[in-house]
């Protein structure tokens, strides 16, 4: 039994046997067959390291030198050596100025830029690799001078590129819909990116630098070339800074990639330029149009008429159309152009006319010019007329001045004879004589401040006014002035206040003159606020100028009469209380003061909310010449002067 048991297993061994020995014949012709294609390979490679154009030399395991192909050795006999004979290292050390790099790379996997003595540029790769069932190291030089050259030209003409785009006085930008490669240094200055270094700057940061309004027209510009429906798009947008930019999109292809390019042109000054210029365009035709002389711009080729204006146009209804080309036909003939000649017009009605013609050579045009002579006449009438009116106004001038003197005299009399009486009114049983005086002087004082302003302003306009120069602490003076304004407005119930910021400061000017102006200004401040309002006088001194602010809390000045205060004989409201009564000489008054001094005044006011006057003075007193001739006056004013120009304000006295 055991014996069977035996016997099968040999058979089955035998089976084992036979079957490996068919899987081991099987892989030895495997082997027979892929050593032949090794061979074969090897063969090939053989071949073509043999036929390429590129030196190579083989060293074995120990980095001995056993082999080189036609190429190397044709590098060799270039240098003159002979093949048996050299050392590999020695010639690699006598070929390469940077050999070190090379040998040491020999022994592994590597690629180097190296350059021979003799200018020549080569890439050294050094491989291991098994030939033949071997370890061999092959190395090939890779003569990559030419290549070299063209990279080298191609760099310094991009970087020359770069240097003239960064000069351009235009903006240029590389990108794509979000990146920007790059951007030259006039656009981050219209974009004002220059806190973004050039190599992080991203078409974002463009955008957030554009006004708002003008961001969707930037992104469609790029949008519109990006997807093709456009080759070149462009815009105009501005920055936030307010520049106007023309913004040129294109597509370029730069290392073979499709990107695009942005040209921003700066054209903020030929807009302005050009507003400006359709600004004079209008600006001229409304002068052609608004002129007496009537205008007729004809076109040379065509002898149409152009351009005519309103004067022209109601000279042509006057005259007619063929007799004014008739004129023009005769005038051209004499080749007189540019000089007034007459002309006379028989249209049922004689007239004269001025025709003068410019020849235009340059826009190819006749600029004619006429003139009716009957509206000569006319002015001339016009200008007789208003001398008479001058003269009867200056007659009337100087009647009111002589007047206003021959009045002075009883109101003089009337005056000192109240100022008796009240000096004597215990001799009197009366207890209603205080009252009775102080009406009487209030009155005398308020026909003796409108005869004043009468006097004066006939003065400036007959150019009698005399001017009286010293020198005065002008801070002082309208301080003073201040303080006795107070008995006024105590009385009223209004808040009066000074203020400066120097506390002395020397002006030559016409005390009585200046005080006049404060005081009416004063006077009209205290007329027009109600109980309870205040008023400032302050004093600005700034560089060598001087400037008095009289400001209140009173009834105001409409907008529309602001321009009106200044003429003489106005009144803002002439429904105004007995409170505020005046003649309206007294602002007209003291804009022509104000201008016999040399100095400027102006006006804000708001209704309900109050006036404020400004006199601005100049620091004259440095002029030497100037200082030098006036002599120095006292700083404190009249109290009888206050009362006077404080005549118009009322109070209620019980009797």
């Amino acid at each position: 039994m055991e014996l069977k048991i035996d016997k099968q297993k040999l058979n089955l061994y035998k089976k084992h046997i036979s079957s490996s020995a068919n899987e081991i014949d099987l892989e030895c012709r495997l082997q027979s067959q892929y050593k032949d294609e090794i061979l074969e390979l090897n063969t090939k490679i053989s071949q073509s390291i043999e036929k390429s154009d590129n030196p190579i030399f083989i060293l074995d395991n120990t980095k001995n030198y056993i082999y080189s192909n036609e190429s190397f050795k044709k590098l060799i006999k270039l240098d003159k050596l002979n093949e048996y004979e050299f050392d590999i290292y020695l010639y690699l050390n006598l070929k390469f100025t940077n050999s070190d790099e090379v040998i040491k790379g020999i022994n592994k996997n590597s690629s180097k830029i190296v350059k021979s003595y003799d200018g020549r540029i080569y890439k050294f790769i050094s491989k291991r690799d098994i030939i033949e069932g071997k370890n061999r190291i092959i190395c090939i030089l890779n003569d990559i001078t030419e290549s070299m050259m063209i990279q080298n030209e191609l760099a310094e003409s991009e970087e020359r590129c770069k240097k003239l785009m960064d000069i351009l006085n235009d903006g240029v930008m590389i990108h794509d819909t979000n990146t920007i490669t790059y951007i030259n240094n006039k656009a981050i200055e219209l974009f004002e990116l220059e806190g973004n270094s050039h190599s992080e700057v991203l078409i974002d940061n463009v955008e957030a630098n554009i006004n708002k309004k003008f961001r969707k027209k930037f992104i469609d510009n790029i949008n519109l070339v990006q997807f093709g429906k456009k080759d070149k798009s462009t815009t105009k947008i501005e920055t936030k800074e307010g520049k106007t930019v023309e913004f040129i999109t294109t597509n370029i292809v730069l290392n073979n990639k499709k990107m695009l390019l942005s040209i921003a042109i700066d054209i903020s000054i030929l807009e302005n330029a050009l507003t400006e210029i359709e600004q004079s365009e209008k600006t001229y035709k409304l002068l052609l149009q608004t002129l007496p002389e009537g205008i007729i711009i004809i076109d040379k080729q065509t002898n149409n008429y152009i351009y005519r204006n309103k004067a022209m146009i109601k000279i042509l209804k006057d005259i007619g159309v063929d007799n004014l080309n008739n004129i023009i036909k005769k005038y051209l003939n004499k080749h007189e152009n540019g000089s007034f000649k007459k002309f006379t017009v028989n249209n049922g009605q004689i007239r004269d006319i001025n025709i003068a013609i410019i020849n235009s050579s340059e826009e190819n045009t006749f600029v004619v010019v006429v003139r009716l002579l009957d509206d000569k006449q006319k002015a001339e009438k016009m200008k007789e007329t208003l001398a008479q009116i001058s003269d009867k106004y200056r007659f009337k001038t100087e009647f009111l001045s002589d007047l206003s003197n021959d009045i002075k005299k009883p109101i003089n009399t009337i005056f000192e004879t109240n100022k008796i009486l009240y000096l004597n009114k215990y001799r009197y049983d009366s207890q209603y004589i205080d009252n009775y005086t102080r009406l009487v002087r209030q009155n005398c004082y308020r026909l003796m401040r409108l005869l004043n302003n009468i006097q004066e302003i006939g003065n400036l306009e007959n150019g009698m006014y005399k001017i009286d120069l010293k020198k005065y602490d002008i801070i002082k003076l309208v301080k003073d002035l201040v303080e006795k304004s107070k008995k006024y407005t105590n009385e009223k119930g209004l808040e009066i206040k000074f203020k400066s910021n120097v506390e002395k400061k020397i002006f030559a000017i016409d005390k009585e003159k200046i005080e006049k102006i404060i005081l009416n200004l004063l006077s009209n401040s205290i007329k027009f606020t109600e109980k309870g309002g205040k008023i400032t006088i302050s004093v600005i001194s700034e560089d060598e100028e001087l400037k008095i602010y009289v400001k209140d809390t009173g009834v105001g000045i409409p907008e529309d009469k602001i321009d009106l205060i200044f003429e003489s004989f106005e009144q803002v409201d002439r429904t105004l209380s007995r409170g505020a009564e005046g003649s309206g000489i007294g602002l007209s008054l003291v804009k022509k003061l104000v201008d016999a001094q040399d100095a400027r005044i102006s006006v804000k006011s708001e209704v309900d909310k109050g006036s404020e006057f400004i006199i601005i003075l100049k620091d004259n007193i440095h002029q030497k010449q100037l200082a030098s001739e006036v002599s120095s006056g006292y700083d404190f004013s009249d109290n009888e002067k206050i009362d006077i120009e404080f005549s118009d304000i009322y109070f209620n006295y019980s009797y």
